[in-house]
Order: C-alpha cells, then structure tokens, then sequence
C-alpha cells in the first residue's frame, strides 16, 4: 500500500475545499475537471455519461471537441472497453478478452463480496498494453485521442445510466499512488454532487410553491439555497457555520434574507417551503 506524503496531503484537502465550495449545478463537471486534475497528473481528465444497455456515450467532456463520426465509433466499440465490460458484462457483447479479464478480475478482487464500483480502475488492471493496443476501439478511437493509459473511477449508477471521470495519458501508465489519491477524492465527488443536486431541487421546489400560491418567490442566491439545504438536515446554525466555513452571523443573516424572500416566520416554515409542503400564511 503506497503512502501519500504530506505534499499529496495538502493537495488533497484544497482540492476537497474547492470541491465542496461550489455547489451550482450548472456546469458543474466543467469546474471540477480542472481542481482534481491537480491531484492526479495526467495529459487531460474527462466527464463522461454512458448508457451501457444502448451502448452509448450520452455526454462526454474532453478537452477537445470529439466529432461525430469519432463518437458512432466510439459507441461502435464501447463493450470494448474492459471496465465497462466487467461493470456491464450482462448488458454488453462477449470481451474479446473475456476469460482474461475475468481471470485479472478474480485475482485482484477475489472477495466477491469486494466490488469494484465507485473504486479507481486502470485499464492495465484488467488487460496487458499488447492486448489493450488490439482493440478495436483502440487504434479506431482511443489513439487518435493520445489515451494510451487510463485510470478512471463511476460516479454514478443512476437508472441506467453510468458517470464517471477518467484521467488520461500518453506514456507511463498511472502508479498505486494515483490511484490511492483518486479513491480518497471520489466519495467527496459524489458527495458535492448530491449535495448540488439536493440545492438544485430545493430551488425547484421553492419556485413551483410559489407558482401554486400565485406569488412570485425571488430567487434565493446560491449560499442562501446552500444554508437552506443544511437547515433542512436538521444542521445547527453553529454546524451550518463550520460547513460553509463562514461565521455564524453570516448564517443568521442568510436565515433572515431566506424567511424575507420566501415569506416564512421560522425554521420549520422554511424546511417545509423547501420540501415543497410549504402553506401561504393567513
């Protein structure tokens, strides 16, 4: 087990700060790329959403546009790929290297109960570079675009559909130490997305009360909506202070700002104005 040094140490705690401190929904992924990738070098780090029963890249964010024809390629020779095809493997055609893969993948998890979903996976784990570089997608996709080594780790396994980031680089392959790194920064990924996602929904939910009451809600500002999302986990305001990292009174103020846009006298009235049960008074 590699150990990390207390350089590695602090690139780990800013880039968590950074992760949790911008919490919008919008463009979120296009943010996050740029903070974990000082963690983990690599030539580029990429965002990409896969449907694995249709066999297709939904989205995927790489630093450079991948055209269309490079993309009905890609999903050509998506079940190519071996962490797809080991996470997927009911869902997707016969691995050409179906029997090694299996093999790797008793000899590296040999607890069944052991899975590894949500945990950072290297091409090389399952597959050697001779028998990566005889893929079709490969030399059809992946070395037009410099992906010679990858080390990736699933965000998501929402309905059907997969998210994860993937780092990428041209020569040297990814060591046990980057590895160490991108699994002590996933959990806090997906996290700061539930999170975002929850304050994405409180904002919906605050709009469409006040279109139920025939009132127009002012928007609440992005911390606002964050402290509203803690004071519905029940947080205190001392404990929403140590979270956002800012001074109680900041809290007390946003509190105010809240119960002044959205028309609530206390906690609770705002807690149910954000689930969406919240009554006009009187």
């Amino acid at each position: 087990m590699p150990e990390l040094s207390h350089r590695d140490m602090q690139t780990l705690m800013g880039c968590v700060r950074e992760i949790y401190s911008d919490l919008s929904l919008d463009a979120w992924h296009y943010r996050l790329l740029p903070v974990i990738s000082r963690a983990i070098p690599s030539n580029f780090v990429a965002y990409s959403e896969i449907t694995p029963l249709t066999q297709t890249v939904t989205q995927i964010e790489f630093p450079e546009s991948v055209s269309p024809q490079d993309m009905l390629v890609l999903n050509r020779y998506l079940h190519e790929h071996p962490i797809l095809n080991l996470l997927y493997k009911d869902r997707m055609p016969r691995h050409p290297y179906k029997k090694e893969i299996e093999k790797k993948m008793s000899e590296r998890y040999p607890d069944p109960a052991v899975s590894p979903e949500c945990q950072a996976i290297k091409i090389s784990d399952f597959l050697s570079d001779t028998q990566y570089r005889r893929l079709r997608l490969y030399n059809e996709f992946c070395k037009k675009y410099d992906v010679e080594y990858q080390i990736c780790v699933p965000l998501s396994f929402q309905g059907s559909k997969l998210k994860g980031i993937a780092f990428h680089r041209d020569r040297r392959d990814f060591s046990e130490r980057d590895r160490l790194m991108l699994n002590c920064l996933s959990p806090h990924i997906r996290q700061a997305y539930k999170n975002a996602e929850a304050i994405s929904a409180i904002r919906r939910s605050i709009r469409a009360v006040g279109q139920t009451q025939e009132r127009v809600i002012p928007d609440l500002t992005l911390r606002e909506t964050e402290v509203l999302h803690w004071l519905a986990q029940g947080k205190s305001n001392h404990d929403i202070a140590v979270i956002m990292q800012v001074k109680e009174c900041t809290v007390k103020k946003h509190l105010q700002n809240i119960y002044q846009k959205i028309g609530v006298e206390n906690r609770t009235s705002a807690v149910l104005m954000a689930m969406g049960a919240g009554r006009r008074k009187g």
